[in-house]
């Protein structure tokens, strides 16, 4: 008989070069855990920190809800997610990012919402209040992937993911981009498989601590969106019969 996972929630957030953010991390982590009704656990995963982001890590006192992987060397934002879902304990998974712009709390009204719904989904942020710029490039993103995959999918990045095991174990064995293309990935896959995704509302906050690693300042943003555009083209490339 094949043992089933127990239902609840296990986060992965992948962690490099955040130690302004720690402390904040950790204390909106606990706080969750305290104040939540549904089985869950946090999976930090650190890409090999150069900061003292691992040393505060280290440092922090043991929560049983909060697991704590340490790596060798960065596998990339993509790649340190795949191996924090390696330790995942249940029947649900997720990820989210470590610079708090989304609220942990959004995790438990996704959450709240995958359970309820009969058939396999997805479930996704999209982002609130963003200025006018940033929505403009995050549009222009979901118009290439729908020329180019012909799949409508909106606010790719946007965080948090939630989706079952079971979805994850039918593409774990695929090649996953070590970057931030990773959202697009799941995401896509999702549409492949004719699964619902499903959106909450997140309100977007302004990053208090440390420096974006996605699309934060316009140099960033930049090599998001031409990583995003190569990903793209090798993914249509692939679906081409």
């Amino acid at each position: 008989m094949v043992k089933k996972d127990p239902v609840g929630l296990s986060v992965v957030i992948p962690i490099f070069n955040e130690v302004d953010n720690i402390p904040h991390l950790l204390k909106n982590l606990i706080k969750f855990s305290q104040s939540s009704k549904f089985s869950h656990e946090f999976i930090l995963v650190d890409g090999n920190s150069t900061d003292g982001t691992r040393e505060a890590l280290k440092n922090f006192s043991s929560n049983p809800k909060i697991k704590i992987i340490f790596l060798s060397e960065s596998k990339g934002y993509g790649g340190d997610i795949k191996e924090g879902l390696k330790h995942a304990h249940y029947s649900f998974l997720g990820w989210t990012h470590a610079d708090l712009q989304t609220d942990i709390s959004d995790l438990e009204v996704a959450f709240n919402k995958i359970i309820s719904l009969p058939n396999e989904t997805i479930i996704k942020g999209k982002r609130e209040n963003r200025k006018k710029l940033e929505s403009f490039f995050t549009f222009g993103m979901e118009v290439v992937v729908l020329y180019f995959l012909k799949h409508y999918i909106n606010d790719i990045n946007a965080q948090p993911k939630l989706f079952s095991k079971n979805f994850y174990n039918t593409i774990s064995g695929k090649f996953w981009p070590n970057d931030f293309s990773l959202d697009l990935f799941l995401l896509f896959e999702a549409k492949k498989k004719n699964l619902t995704i499903e959106t909450i509302p997140v309100k977007f906050n302004i990053r208090q601590f440390g420096e974006a690693k996605g699309g934060g300042s316009w140099s960033s943003r930049r090599k998001l969106i031409q990583r995003t555009f190569k990903y793209v083209r090798e993914l249509s490339i692939k679906i081409k019969p």
